[in-house]
């Protein structure tokens, strides 16, 4: 049996909406910590900061550390995230054996660093003038540093720096709250 490929579709844009496949068999419900709740977020914390800084209100029962916590019931090894600063790129958190509100947390925060450096580190003019910008010569940047980088992710947030929780958006997929 040979596996052939589906007919292309005359009728959508070659760039258009493709669904994925669904990651679980189950229903895939947001851990407790990390949604949105009308009470406020159960983490405290700045996305313009490192996660190390979150805190949460909620007490865990035989004093578990909260961030190891499995983000999805049931786990899950893969979660989409959509959010404002990073617009139509998704934020793909992975996890091994399952992802945990740590593994949110930090990719959310690398993924806000990332947008935030691309739209504001200044391309040098000499390496502008020295060679043209190729798929395998791409321009170098300088290393920036941390102070900088975070001024610019402080500047792309715009005043919304505080996590406010995940929302449900799509089969198996969230959107992250800000304020």
């Amino acid at each position: 049996m040979s596996y052939q490929p589906p007919p292309f579709n005359y009728t959508q844009p070659p760039y258009g909406y493709v669904p994925l496949p669904l990651v679980s068999t189950q229903p895939l419900e947001i851990a407790p910590l990390l949604q949105r709740t009308r009470g406020g977020a159960p983490i405290s914390w700045l996305v313009s900061d490192h996660p190390s800084t979150a805190t949460t209100n909620m007490l865990l029962p035989h004093g578990r550390a909260w961030q190891n916590e499995q983000a999805t019931y049931p786990p899950v090894s893969s979660l989409t995230i959509w959010s404002g600063p990073t617009g139509d790129r998704p934020i793909v958190v992975r996890g091994n054996p399952y992802v945990t509100v740590w593994d949110v947390l930090l990719t959310v925060h690398h993924a806000i660093r990332d947008v935030a450096q691309e739209r504001f580190q200044p391309v040098h003019q000499q390496h502008l003038l020295s060679f043209p910008p190729s798929y395998h010569h791409p321009i170098p940047h300088p290393t920036p540093s941390e102070q900088e980088v975070r001024q610019w992710v402080l500047n792309h947030l715009n005043g919304r720096y505080t996590w406010r929780g995940l929302k449900p958006y799509e089969p198996e997929s969230w959107v992250l709250h800000i304020r």
